[in-house]
């Protein structure tokens, strides 16, 4: 056997045990992430956040495969309940997620603008949610 085809068949062991111990890393962590999904360490309600005006709201539902949210129009839904799908390659980081916590916020502001008003003008309500997957 040459020098070459011993380094090919050590370069091809190599890898097969690399992808082993990344298939077993990646069967572990789904079994953690499906155990976290049922035992969610804070109770997570339905989050609410309306315009200033109150016309429109944004609901964040809770669910324990996947977020949802929906979106009502002066008290019509627009938008039915959809899911919140969030993934880097295959890796799903919206599913199984354990609400931590949130913060409420405002927006009021106004800035120069060009067009057909000189000033523009934010107004807005928001959450800030911290998850874990």
């Amino acid at each position: 056997m040459t020098r070459s085809n011993k380094r090919n068949i050590a370069m091809r062991t190599i890898i097969v045990l690399v992808l082993i111990s990344w298939s077993a890393f990646a069967l572990a962590q789904n079994q953690e992430q499906r155990s976290r999904r049922l035992n969610r360490v804070v109770p997570m309600q339905e989050i609410h956040v309306a315009s200033p005006d109150g016309k429109v709201k944004f609901t964040l539902q809770p669910n324990a495969e996947r977020l949802t949210f929906t979106v009502s129009l002066g008290g019509t839904t627009v938008i039915d309940p959809s899911p919140i799908v969030m993934k880097v390659g295959s890796f799903d980081l919206s599913a199984g997620v354990v609400f931590k916590e949130m913060q409420r916020y405002e927006a009021n502001e106004t800035y120069p603008w060009y067009g057909a008003h000189s000033t523009a003008s934010n107004r807005a309500n928001g959450a800030r949610i911290t998850l874990q997957n």
